[in-house]
């Protein structure tokens, strides 16, 4: 069963209606109207995304290798050696690859596997997080805190 839902915006201290913003989302069939998402169904979605996301990076970065060599680490340091908007881009990428290591570093709680899953993912990129996160669905059979927090971290007490 589908409902739909309207949202209020507030403003001002008081509720206004800004035209009508409607989801709809499947519900368990009764009168609550709370969502009944199929854990199932969300896990099979969320795999197929971040393996789409893998093939097409696999796929992209193959085409740039055959077309321009593996020389990665030159060519990204020499861009941001030259102080240009390629080279802000490079800093604030380098940047996202230090948290995604420290991240997932923390996750294993800085153990010897932690630090260099850390390291992988420094290294890797997107490559290594969407295989990482791919193996991790099935590892927790889908369990988004212990995904998120890691298996000591998101145990319910």
């Amino acid at each position: 069963m589908l409902v739909s839902q309207e949202m209020a915006l507030p403003s001002g201290g008081r509720n206004h209606r800004f035209g009508r913003l409607t989801n709809r989302l499947p519900t368990s069939g009764g009168s609550s109207g709370r969502a009944n998402f199929n854990l199932e169904q969300t896990l099979l979605l969320f795999r197929v995304f971040v393996s789409a996301l893998c093939l097409v990076l696999v796929g992209y970065t193959a085409v740039v290798v055959s077309a321009h060599g593996i020389g990665l680490f030159p060519i990204f340091f020499g861009d941001m050696a030259a102080l240009a908007w390629p080279s802000q881009f490079n800093l604030d990428f380098m940047f996202m690859l230090s948290l995604s290591a420290l991240r997932v570093s923390w996750r294993h709680q800085f153990s010897a596997l932690g630090l260099a899953l850390g390291l992988l993912a420094f290294l890797g990129g997107a490559l290594f997080l969407t295989v990482y996160l791919f193996v991790l669905s099935f590892q927790t059979k889908g369990d988004a805190r212990e995904i998120l927090l890691g298996p000591h971290r998101g145990v319910r007490s």
